[in-house]
């Protein structure tokens, strides 16, 4: 594992991973069936799209040269980062890379400033939920998506005080 890196990428970098392993790293991935959205509004979404460019990370994970995973994430508000999408090629999970990016992606965030950080994941994905636990993340709520069903949301406090007034909050700090 001495040649996994992990570096900030352009969009074309991480388009190009994608077109390599997307569709095989997330094979099990359903489409609810009947949606359909028409011409004229499908082109004011991507206009939208087109429009709105919130400050973004991408970043490869590598194995020398070869492109073996990625993570993408944007600021959804001037302190809130939104993990969206992460990934690790099938052959190369259970070696602690996941954690590590993890770590590179905490540390780059921070240096932006952000205070808290949202993840969205399948409830049955150990392989992220885990790692995210294990290093502070927090449950802070459930969602049923239309496309990809029950959803776990996590959050990360960078300051520990905030952390523990949310906990609070929430119930679970005294």
């Amino acid at each position: 594992m001495s040649n996994i890196s992990f570096k900030t990428i352009s969009a074309e970098e991480l388009s190009r991973i994608h077109e390599l392993h997307f569709n095989n790293v997330f094979s099990n991935r359903t489409t609810a069936p009947g949606f359909f959205i028409v011409e004229s509004e499908q082109n004011k979404i991507n206009e939208r799209r087109r429009k709105y460019a919130p400050w973004e990370l991408l970043v490869g994970i590598y194995d020398g040269e070869t492109p073996i995973g990625w993570h993408v994430g944007y600021a959804t508000d001037p302190e809130t980062f939104y993990m969206k999408n992460s990934a690790v090629l099938s052959e190369y999970r259970n070696r602690g890379i996941y954690s590590k990016l993890l770590e590179f992606v905490l540390t780059e965030i921070q240096r932006e400033g952000f205070q808290v950080v949202t993840s969205i994941h399948h409830g049955n994905n150990p392989a992220v939920l885990i790692p995210k636990l294990k290093r502070g993340f927090i449950i802070s709520g459930t969602h049923f998506h239309e496309k990809f069903r029950f959803m776990i949301e996590l959050k990360y406090f960078m300051d520990s005080a905030r952390k523990k007034a949310y906990g609070k909050s929430m119930g679970l700090e005294l």
